[in-house]
């Protein structure tokens, strides 16, 4: 990456798959996982999920049974996962 001299990076189109890589620790992950494959992904890089925030869309996208989230992972993360909905205001929280 030319943003990042020095960095690891994958890329399956450049034949450079991230669940190959053999060994690595990484501080730091920006992707867009294969969410097929995502506890695989989760395990390889060692990260687990603290928090998935459901985003609200517009309301003429399509619905597909899959919401807008963003997720926190986090290395060596043991807890729960807290399920959260933007625009529910501070304390408030989605159940999931």
């Amino acid at each position: 990456m030319r943003a990042l001299p020095g960095c690891d990076w994958c890329d399956l189109k450049a034949g450079k798959d991230f669940l190959a890589l053999k060994g690595g620790h990484w501080d730091w992950i920006a992707s867009n996982p294969p969410f097929s494959r995502f506890r695989d992904f989760l395990r390889k890089a060692g990260f687990a999920i603290v928090e998935l925030c459901a985003l609200p869309v517009p309301p003429k996208w399509p619905r597909f049974g899959i919401e807008l989230t963003a997720g926190w992972l986090r290395r060596g993360w043991q807890g729960s996962i807290a399920h959260t909905r933007l625009g529910d205001g501070p304390g408030k929280s989605g159940q999931g």
